[in-house]
C-alpha cells in the first residue's frame, strides 16, 4: 500500500506559513514478488512472498533451497 499525502501552505493570522496535510489517497500497488528481510548481525534472515498484493508466506532464508534463495535475492534486487 502506497500512502500518499498532499501538503499545502495556509496563512495563519500572523502571516506565517502553516503546513497542512491532507489525504491525497492510498494506492494499492498489488506488489508481487519476494522481499528478503535482512536483520542485524546474528539474527535470522527471512523471505516474504507476496502474490497480487497479498502475503503468501514468510519463511526463514536458510530453509529455502539454494535455487529459491538465488531467486529471492534476485527478485529483491529488481524491485
Amino acid at each position: 500500500m502506497f500512502h500518499s499525502v498532499r501538503h499545502e501552505d495556509q496563512i495563519k493570522p500572523s502571516r506565517e506559513p502553516l503546513p497542512v496535510v491532507g489525504m491525497a489517497g492510498d494506492v494499492d500497488l498489488e506488489f508481487q514478488g519476494n522481499i528478503v528481510l535482512t536483520p542485524d548481525e546474528g539474527e535470522m534472515e527471512f523471505v516474504v512472498r507476496f502474490t497480487n498484493g497479498a502475503l503468501e508466506w514468510v519463511r526463514p532464508f536458510d530453509d529455502l533451497s539454494e535455487q529459491q534463495q538465488m531467486l529471492a535475492v534476485r527478485s529483491n534486487l529488481e524491485n
